[in-house]
């Protein structure tokens, strides 16, 4: 492995850059970067309420729509991350491609919607967490995510994860990567369980999925049912995280191609069973509590407490490893662009601690980003939606 080491070292020098980053992840923990970056635990969770509220239950085509497409985009991906396995893949591959003005517009464009999509992350935990105990829930006593006490705890609780998160990513690859892989280990259980539950659970038929939910078909219901499109489109990006961390990946012009498309392939997969097993296991799907809740309010009525409860505590993992997942993206983005000059800082964004070998200052910087994302939002009722 060590001659595979080099390889992939003398690799990136005829790039024009010399190994810095500790090269430590190997196949499963590349697929996770990738696979929690997605995070169809947390982000099915999170924003459920919204493709249903606005489609009923057949919002559910939306899904294998985007999937065809953003299949497309992973193959894209895949070509690129073999052809310039480096990390800062979105600006690289950009820069390469398109020319030094395509690839700045790329990375600044990508880390300012890395650090809002981890913001938009980090406060899902408000989900979870005030239904696994009352004492997460701070400030006020609503919980619910639209009403102003629930969006303030949610900016509580986010910050709290940012400032986890950040500790994590300048410890080093190795403990990010151990804690990545531990925790998709725990989400994909989660998700075979979530989908067992419900299946068990059923109340109707799969072909709940051609339901409108009194949408009227003949009045436009097309746009109704792309407006609940983001809902897919939201879950299914950062498959392309396996891209970002390259030059931390042994052999990663065969590894990150492979994990790229897995992990979108498999969030596809077990995201779209969840969802067509929540629409069978509702108890009803006219009472509006599932526009409202979403998943936690089927979970909560076909679980007895403890299991509902264990479930939940693992979305918490999910959510904590996603917002890892983003941060640990984006602070290499940013490391790439500071080392090629092209950040404000660059000098300091651009250097790598000898003894943990990663970028502290982007993660700090990215940490502090989302932290300022959130408060700016702090008694905006609709942040979720406003993040989304």
């Amino acid at each position: 492995s060590d001659r595979h080491a080099d390889g992939d070292s003398d690799d990136l020098l005829e790039f024009g850059y010399e190994q810095q980053l500790h090269r430590k992840l190997g196949k499963f923990a590349s697929f996770a970067a990738g696979f929690s970056f997605v995070s169809i635990l947390t982000t099915i969770f999170q924003l459920f309420g919204l493709g249903f509220s606005f489609a009923g239950p057949a919002f559910f085509w939306a899904w294998p729509v985007v999937f065809v497409g953003q299949f497309m985009v992973a193959l894209c991906f895949a070509e690129l991350a073999a052809r310039y396995p480096i990390s800062g893949a979105i600006y690289q591959w950009s820069r390469r491609v398109g020319g030094e003005i395509t690839g700045w517009f790329a990375g600044w464009f990508m880390i300012i919607a890395q650090i809002v999509t981890a913001s938009a992350a980090a406060i899902a935990l408000q989900v979870v967490l005030p239904n696994v105990w009352s004492g997460f829930q701070i400030v006020g006593t609503d919980t619910a995510l639209t009403s102003s006490d629930g969006a303030t705890n949610a900016v509580v609780l986010g910050t709290a994860l940012l400032v986890i998160t950040t500790t994590i990513n300048s410890i080093g690859v190795n403990a990010m990567a151990r804690i990545n892989s531990i925790g998709v280990t725990c989400e994909i259980v989660g998700v075979i369980a979530v989908i067992g539950v419900f299946f068990t659970h059923a109340q109707r038929g799969p072909d709940v999925v051609f339901d409108t939910g009194g949408v009227p078909v003949d009045s436009g219901y097309i746009g109704a049912w792309i407006v609940s499109g983001l809902m897919a489109a939201y879950v299914m990006v950062g498959f392309g995280s396996a891209g970002e961390l390259a030059e931390e990946t042994k052999n990663p012009r065969r590894v990150a191609p492979r994990t790229i498309r897995l992990a979108l392939s498999v969030s596809a997969l077990g995201g779209g069973l969840m969802i067509i097993g929540a629409l069978m296991a509702a108890p009803s799907l006219t009472d509006g509590e599932l526009a409202t809740q979403g998943l936690p309010y089927v979970l909560n009525s076909v679980l007895s407490s403890p299991w509902g409860t264990v479930l939940l505590i693992d979305v918490a993992i999910a959510i904590l490893i996603c917002t890892l997942a983003i941060q640990t993206a984006a602070s290499r983005l940013m490391f790439s662009m500071a080392r090629d000059g092209r950040l404000p800082g660059s000098r300091i964004l651009g250097s790598v601690n000898k003894t943990t070998g990663t970028p502290i200052a982007p993660a700090v910087v990215i940490g502090l980003g989302c932290v300022l994302v959130l408060v700016i939002n702090v008694g905006n009722s609709a942040i979720f939606s406003t993040l989304a």
